[in-house]
């Protein structure tokens, strides 16, 4: 039986493999567009978010934030240890939910229960992705991104008071562990970012590569591929880009597959949670529209939608960035590090 299962698989990468080699033509478009999606979109509005979020969660600056939250998730039947990866997870987009919450579990932060608890519900675009990609790149309307990031919060805000009605709070009972030095931290979240960003980047042409060479329906390909499912579309209803990112598509669910295998969240479980979690963020946006109505305007094409800026960033957060960055010297210099 094993020898057959291999032999499947080796045939059916041979067969994508020639595929790819005949249609060489259609797949290097396709790959150029992922390319473009990857470099226009994701990349310049996931990376900075993310890193900054890994900061928070390798430090010792996530003890605040666990202080400030912890007797709320103790009502959710939490742990303080899985305060940041579910604020930093929703906050930050899709690969650091999983990321933050394996992190915080080998730490011994968190238990494997209240891991996989986590799983369910740690699942989201981000406020870069969602706001400032899909909204204002997209819909051209910041208001549009807002609903829908509302929308897929709230999903998942209920997933988990639902799931705490089914939980023992004697299993989230957890070590706590310090943070690293602020230095160290960022040092580290660089590392780890750009490694889970390039990962989704390769996963995203991939996907386009493949895509241009076999005939899959547009309003279906979000669920392939949930960047250039939505930024492919022509015109897409703002209560379905909450479906498609609350369900979060195909290409990102495999690059989470490694971190649930070490979580032991079985992907079968994983996966009905995420349409719970579409669907919810379908209807919540129904909701939210009725009593934020938005006016969409006709789109622009795929290709023009690609070349919106990410770079004006307000003068406040400029400063912030910059007082960071004199934290950070600072701290090196206290230390001692040498460069």
């Amino acid at each position: 039986m094993k020898l057959i299962k291999s032999a499947l698989i080796a045939l059916l990468l041979c067969a994508i493999t020639a595929g790819l080699i005949v249609y060489s033509d259609k797949v290097k478009n396709g790959a150029s567009y992922g390319l473009s999606l990857a470099g226009g979109v994701v990349i310049p509005s996931l990376l900075p978010v993310l890193i900054i979020v890994s900061t928070l969660q390798k430090s010792k600056g996530r003890v605040f934030f666990e202080k400030l939250l912890g007797f709320v998730f103790g009502l959710l039947k939490f742990s303080r240890g899985a305060v940041t990866p579910v604020i930093f997870g929703l906050v930050g987009g899709f690969p650091a939910g999983a990321l933050l919450t394996e992190m915080q579990l080998k730490n011994g932060c968190i238990s494997e229960h209240e891991a996989r608890r986590i799983m369910r519900f740690n699942m989201c675009g981000g406020v870069a992705f969602i706001i400032s990609a899909v909204g204002g790149g997209y819909y051209k309307s910041t208001k549009a991104g807002l609903i829908i990031y509302a929308s897929t919060v709230l999903s998942s805000v209920i997933i988990a008071i639902v799931s705490a009605f089914f939980t023992d709070k004697s299993k989230s009972e957890n070590t706590h562990t310090n943070g690293d030095s602020l230095s160290g931290a960022l040092c580290s979240a660089v590392e780890d970012s750009t490694k889970s960003v390039l990962v989704m980047s390769a996963y995203i042409i991939l996907f386009c590569a493949i895509k241009n060479t076999v005939s899959i329906s547009d309003a279906l390909f979000p669920l392939i591929e949930i960047t250039s499912g939505i930024f492919s579309q022509d015109k897409l209803l703002p209560e379905w880009a909450a479906f498609f990112i609350g369900f979060g598509g195909l290409c990102i669910h495999f690059q989470l597959l490694p971190y649930l295998k070490n979580m032991g969240v079985k992907y079968t479980e994983f996966f009905i949670y995420r349409v719970l979690g579409g669907t919810l963020s379908y209807f919540i946006c129904r909701i939210l529209l009725n009593f934020f109505p938005v006016s969409i305007s006709v789109f622009e094409s795929g290709a023009e939608r690609l070349s919106f800026e990410f770079t004006q960033i307000n003068t406040a957060f400029g400063i912030i960035v910059m007082l960071g960055a004199a934290v950070i010297i600072l701290d090196i210099e206290n230390r001692k590090i040498k460069l």
